[in-house]
């Protein structure tokens, strides 16, 4: 009898060993995904800000050096627009300094990766653009 056991193969399909193994492996990933996955999301809108912060800030000094004023923006909807022949140093008019699908001049229409208007200061000795919309640590681009 013990010898017809050992015979006999052993029952394959759906509770093989492997198939327990390649399950518990696809839910150690999944899980592992639910767990770090919004981590990894707000790690990238912060890369993203941060980039975004340093696109506004380098818009708003070469807005200020291209302009009769030499001034930056008034506001950061500003920079969507351009300078005019006659705003402009040189008398020649200049495109948008950013084009972002959904901003206009209108400054609360430029946002962050999480929706939160940039914050934008272009007096004294803190000219900066800071979002704040990760409620965390403020994302600062002095200009």
């Amino acid at each position: 009898m013990i010898k017809k056991l050992r015979n006999q193969k052993s029952f394959g399909g759906i509770f093989s060993t492997e198939t327990i193994i390649y399950v518990m492996v696809i839910i150690l990933v999944f899980g592992a995904g639910i767990y770090t996955g919004p981590k990894v999301i707000d790690l990238v809108k912060r890369g993203l800000t941060h980039y975004q912060t340093y696109q506004l800030a380098s818009a708003c000094a070469q807005y200020a050096v291209e302009s009769k004023s030499g001034e930056p923006p008034a506001t950061l909807g500003d920079l969507t627009v351009g300078l005019t022949a006659e705003q402009s140093i040189d008398g020649e008019a200049r495109d948008p300094y950013v084009k972002v699908p959904g901003w206009t001049t209108d400054p609360t229409t430029i946002t962050d990766y999480w929706d939160a208007p940039y914050q934008y200061t272009r007096t004294g000795a803190d000219r900066n653009v800071t979002s704040t919309g990760n409620g965390k640590t403020p994302i600062v681009r002095p200009f």
